[in-house]
């Protein structure tokens, strides 16, 4: 869920968004961790991030959580600093190249949206890809998708211990004549109709 703020901006949303994600870490079966946008959206933009195994079963829960006085007192405060109605995604993860157990601190992602009939070919090509990342930086990619809400989407996300971590991962990955090999490699595969990308760091 990305989360645009307003108001008093992040100085007034993060310590909010901060004890709303604390309740619902505390009061439910999920672990949910908040992201501060450093790249690639509005300044101050927030996002929500879970893992679950049934997006039927969350869903239940969060309308069971929603429902309850103490949540609403604690989520009271984070509607008032919203710059607009959040938007919501749900993606499913497909590939994993490396250890991705963990919540890194840091994260890189892109989003590419294809047309419907590209789907496969594009998911073929970044899982190659984010293999290919992590065999020549050693870092920990996830392949996801995701149709409902998004239209046709493929998104590959990289994780960091820092961002001096992430800098200094791609920025030898990038200088390596590998890389821009692959590159021109996959420039004559499927082309996105829209692309987008990001880095976040872990606030909590």
């Amino acid at each position: 869920m990305t989360i645009g703020t307003a108001g008093g901006g992040a100085a007034t949303a993060v310590p909010a968004m901060i004890a709303a994600v604390e309740h619902f870490n505390d009061n439910t079966d999920y672990d949910f961790a908040l992201w501060q946008g450093l790249l690639g959206g509005p300044v101050g933009s927030c996002a929500v991030s879970t893992r679950f195994e049934s997006y039927g079963e969350y869903t239940a829960a969060m309308q069971e959580m929603n429902a309850r006085p103490d949540t609403l007192a604690v989520v009271g405060p984070v509607t008032e600093v919203l710059a607009g109605g959040p938007e919501d995604s749900v993606w499913s993860i497909i590939h994993a190249a490396g250890d991705v157990s963990e919540v890194p601190n840091t994260v890189a992602n892109i989003i590419n949206r294809f047309d419907i009939e590209q789907m496969p070919a594009a998911v073929a090509q970044a899982i190659d890809f984010a293999d290919f990342t992590h065999e020549l930086s050693g870092t920990p990619a996830t392949v996801c998708t995701s149709i409902w809400g998004t239209g046709p989407t493929v998104r590959i996300i990289w994780g960091y211990s820092s961002v001096t971590d992430f800098e200094q991962r791609t920025e030898a990955a990038m200088a390596s004549p590998a890389f821009a090999e692959k590159v021109a490699a996959n420039a004559s595969g499927p082309r996105p109709a829209d692309s987008q990308s990001g880095v976040a760091i872990r606030i909590a």
